[in-house]
């Protein structure tokens, strides 16, 4: 059993020896997600709303997730997709709007 073990040690060291130290592929660049602010969900289009760098930036896709635009301004979302444009102008809170009773 000494000699098993001794033989079954050396094969398991050298093997271990053997093996060339070979580099490991650099890490994929992972592209994080903007932080989401709003998500409008219809039957046939998903407006997404998130925080970008310079402000509210603006993503659309189809119902099968084919995306139709990717983090546009309002003005771009205004111009290429004017019916979303016009929800989600309905759908904003205005201040101004509100009567304040005293």
């Amino acid at each position: 059993m000494s000699r098993t073990t001794l033989l079954i040690s050396l094969g398991l060291l050298l093997g271990g020896c053997a093996r060339s130290s070979m580099p490991t592929a650099p890490q994929a660049q992972i592209k994080k997600d903007l932080p989401v602010i709003c998500r409008l969900v219809s039957r046939t289009q998903t407006l997404t709303i998130s925080a970008g760098t310079n402000g509210a930036v603006y993503s659309v896709q189809n119902a099968a997730g084919q995306t139709l635009l990717a983090n546009a301004s309002r003005e771009e979302l205004r111009l290429r997709h004017p019916d979303l444009s016009h929800q989600l102008e309905t759908g904003i809170a205005d201040s101004s709007a509100i009567a304040i009773k005293e």
